[in-house]
């Protein structure tokens, strides 16, 4: 099970430093994401919150965090 915080960020950071993703990024994130989504991720190094990740079926859940 993934969990994601409201206030998380996800994403390739190895993109903006013009390396290739060694920890299996590329790899394994296609299986959940789809290739496209895989392909925008790597090309453009955007960043996505929480809420994209759901979406992208990256995390089973995203936790709010309390208000106090």
């Amino acid at each position: 099970m993934r969990v994601a915080s409201e206030k998380a960020h996800s994403g390739l950071p190895e993109v903006g430093l013009s390396i290739i993703s060694a920890a299996g990024g590329t790899h394994t994130l296609p299986r959940n994401a789809g290739r496209g989504k895989v392909l925008e991720m790597v090309l453009s190094g955007r960043r996505f919150d929480a809420k994209e990740a759901y979406e992208f079926q990256l995390v089973n859940r995203v936790r709010m965090l309390s208000r106090d």
